[in-house]
């Protein structure tokens, strides 16, 4: 952490949260004990970018504070856009399209629903909710979330109407609190009123919502229950029975795991395992690392150059590649510590790691400040040469 001039700080242009709010309150707490939260920054031609605290920076302006403490951390485009989203979901006032928003950024520069779930820490129904708001009309999205009355878990109900404009609008504006319901009832009403018109060879004979006859002829609905709403029943007791189903499972693995670290695995089982699951779960600038440190080529995906599955069939190749991969993996992620730009454990440790095995420790590397070294900054240097 370092204290920043707050003029070399600047906004990000793409920020989640769209408005600050009222900050005098906040300003007013500055003046009297400080910013008791530092911001988090990036650097930025002669400057920085605030990742996380524009409000604090526009508090810190109005209270009139030359300096602001700031922790400060090179970050990649990715994962400055994740900082932004999981910093600002911790907001009650972020709105669901603005975190959609967010959540669109991260697929749009290659990350997967999957693992954009993960990253953020929610998990795959919400992040397919909020990004299915971006799909419907702005009169509706813009309704999503109290105290504006559509829930953001209905987005994907209103998606089956996306050609419907005028009836999504109709149904959030008379039926908020049941949309799922209504939009099965409208795709129920449309069904019966292409049988009926199939029925009688009229295929512009209106349906008379109020007796479900066509043109308001005399014949009964005998059809107890449309396609579409069978359909629907059955899709909603399916999922309680898949639900439930993976309910139980889980409580069977917990017991199974529990009872299995007892026991003595043998070390190779292991080792492939932790392997796996390190591979699998490695970050797309981790792996990117990995694989350069490995002098490994990235392949072709979707969405640009690979390098996790580029990492995993790598570690294929044998237990010798597979174990190199995963300390690719661990040194990747100690760089990333090591180069914060301020002391960390990880950091610190994986300098010594390096200078077990022969790296020199120069000034700019991490080292962890002893007892009564009051003059190191934690960067092997100190105050008096920097």
């Amino acid at each position: 952490m370092k204290l920043v001039e707050i003029d070399r700080l600047v906004r990000a242009s793409d920020n989640l949260r769209r408005q600050v709010g009222n900050v005098t309150e906040l300003a007013a707490s500055m003046r009297s004990i400080g910013v008791l939260e530092p911001l988090f920054v990036t650097p930025w031609l002669e400057g920085f970018v605030v990742v996380a605290g524009h409000r604090r920076l526009a508090a810190a302006r109005k209270a009139g504070l030359e300096v602001v403490p700031c922790v400060v951390r090179e970050m990649s485009a990715m994962e400055r856009v994740i900082a932004m989203v999981v910093e600002n979901e911790q907001r009650t006032d972020l709105s669901p399209v603005e975190a959609a928003e967010g959540y669109f950024r991260l697929i749009d520069l290659g990350m997967t629903q999957r693992e954009l779930a993960r990253r953020v820490g929610r998990t795959a129904k919400h992040v397919a909710s909020r990004l299915a708001l971006l799909e419907l009309p702005r009169s509706t999205s813009s309704r999503a979330g109290p105290p504006r009355r559509v829930r953001p878990g209905a987005a994907p109900a209103l998606l089956e109407l996306v050609d419907e404009p005028e009836v999504i609008e109709e149904i959030v504006s008379e039926q908020p609190d049941d949309i799922e319901r209504a939009v099965i009832r409208h795709q129920s009403i449309v069904e019966r009123a292409a049988t009926r018109r199939r029925w009688t060879g009229h295929p512009t004979a209106p349906l008379d919502d109020a007796t479900d006859r066509v043109g308001g002829g005399d014949h009964q609905d005998d059809l107890e229950e449309t396609d579409v709403a069978r359909r629907s029943r059955e899709r909603r007791q399916a999922e309680v029975a898949t639900r439930r189903a993976q309910g139980e499972a889980r409580v069977r693995r917990a017991a199974f795991v529990g009872e299995l670290l007892g026991r003595r695995l043998p070390k190779a089982d292991v080792a492939a395992h932790v392997a796996f699951v390190l591979i699998d779960t490695v970050s797309t600038n981790r792996a990117r690392l990995a694989c350069r440190s490995l002098d490994v080529e990235s392949v072709d995906g979707p969405f640009g150059p690979d390098w996790r599955t580029a990492l995993a069939a790598f570690a294929d190749g044998s237990v010798r590649d597979r174990d190199r991969a995963v300390l690719a993996i661990c040194l990747a992620k100690g760089e990333e510590s090591a180069g914060a730009g301020y002391p960390t454990s990880l950091g610190c440790a994986h300098v010594r790691f390096l200078a077990d095995y022969g790296y020199e420790v120069g000034d700019g590397d991490p080292v962890e400040a002893t007892e009564g070294d009051s003059d190191s900054d934690g960067l092997g240097r100190n105050h008096d040469a920097a």
